[in-house]
């Protein structure tokens, strides 16, 4: 089984930056915390660049298949007592800039059971943050401060959108089951939109989004998608970004790079399982992570 390597942009709410995601989820090391339904158990640790961390989930069944080597014939066993299967992730947050890269392969799910499990820790700070500047305020707060403020510290406290070289963009939709909208983003002084006046030169930039019919097929909907990656090249188009549901039923985001040839990379999951530093209590020391930071080196455009 391969073990995919997948970079993502990042968008930290503006008053939880990375560095604050940091210390927040190394508050919750060795915790197991609830989410999607598993318990998963965070393991973090940071450098002068980066934060590293590796995420075990606990898939909460005991029996499995086995195959005789031989024979070939099956037999169905069963883990010992207080031992359930493990599912594991890798990520690298990168403090230069937003941006990160995880691992994932099917039974550990994919970008939104990492960085979902990170939003949740982060959204748990901003409530705190909310709670503690309410206090500061004391008992005579107006309705109106108290509205600002639950207003400033609404979540999400992460959003993440997985980069997708040109060469893969096809072959990653396809395996979706829906895709539900794309998005071009122009810069404003080459295409801005129509009700904003010729000489105005406030706006950054211009968006266009597209939204699909239900029902449409996803072959269909990726046919729009490449005409709008054609026009976006001459059209001189900042990023083409592309909203779905993935192979899995999940929400995923990817945005598509022209500058990137191809997939970040994959590693061998019995490989990674059968070396001793993947879990070891140094996560300094581990191979997968030390092999992320190496991708991350060779990809300053995107990670800084």
């Amino acid at each position: 089984m391969k073990v995919r390597i997948s970079g993502y942009h990042l968008t930290y709410h503006s008053i939880l930056n990375v560095g604050t995601l940091g210390n927040e989820l190394e508050k919750c090391q060795g915790e197991r915390v609830r989410f999607q339904g598993n318990d998963r158990i965070l393991q973090v640790t940071q450098d002068d660049d980066h934060i590293l961390g590796s995420l075990l989930t606990d898939r909460g069944h005991k029996n499995f298949v086995a195959i005789h080597t031989e024979t070939n014939r099956l037999s169905r066993g069963t883990l010992g007592e207080k031992k359930n299967f493990g599912a594991f992730n890798f990520f690298l947050l990168c403090k230069k800039k937003d941006a990160g890269i995880i691992t994932s392969y099917r039974d550990a799910g994919g970008p939104s059971f990492v960085f979902g499990v990170l939003a949740m820790i982060g959204d748990k700070a901003l409530r705190t943050s909310l709670q503690h500047e309410i206090e500061q305020i004391g008992s005579g707060i107006t309705r109106q401060q108290r509205t600002q403020l639950i207003a400033r510290h609404e979540p999400p406290s992460l959003r993440w959108v997985e980069v997708l070289g040109k060469e893969e963009y096809h072959a990653a939709l396809m395996r979706w089951k829906r895709i539900r909208a794309v998005e071009v983003t122009f810069k404003a002084a080459s295409k801005q939109a129509a009700f904003v006046p010729a000489d105005d030169d406030s706006l950054e930039d211009s968006r266009t989004r597209l939204t699909f019919k239900r029902g449409l097929s996803v072959s269909r909907a990726i046919e729009t998608v490449q005409k709008l990656w054609d026009l976006s090249k001459k059209a001189d188009a900042e990023t083409l970004k592309v909203d779905g549901l993935d192979e899995w039923g999940l929400n995923r985001r990817v945005e598509i790079d022209e500058k990137i040839p191809s997939l970040f990379g994959e590693l061998d999951h019995d490989a990674i399982v059968a070396n001793p530093t993947s879990f070891g209590a140094e996560l300094t020391n581990s191979f997968v992570l030390k092999h992320l930071k190496e991708v991350v080196r060779q990809s300053p455009a995107i990670f800084g």
